[in-house]
């Protein structure tokens, strides 16, 4: 199974993109807040150094939209 770093895009991740992936979602969830990832709002997380500037937080916007 892959890591959550390496399923995310451009230090964003999807929920449902791990779960897709083998995840379980209690899996994940308890992954992203033992690694200190960040929520977006919309089943968005930022990996942990991403800085959730304007760009990034549109960018999470959109991915939640599709």
């Amino acid at each position: 199974m892959r890591g959550l770093r390496d399923i995310a895009l451009g230090g964003l991740l999807l929920t449902s993109w791990a779960v897709d992936a083998g995840w379980s979602r209690a899996s994940v969830f308890r992954r992203l807040k033992e690694e200190g990832w960040s929520s977006l709002g919309g089943s968005v997380w930022a990996e942990p150094g991403v800085r959730p500037d304007f760009p990034i937080r549109l960018r999470a916007v959109q991915l939640a939209a599709h």
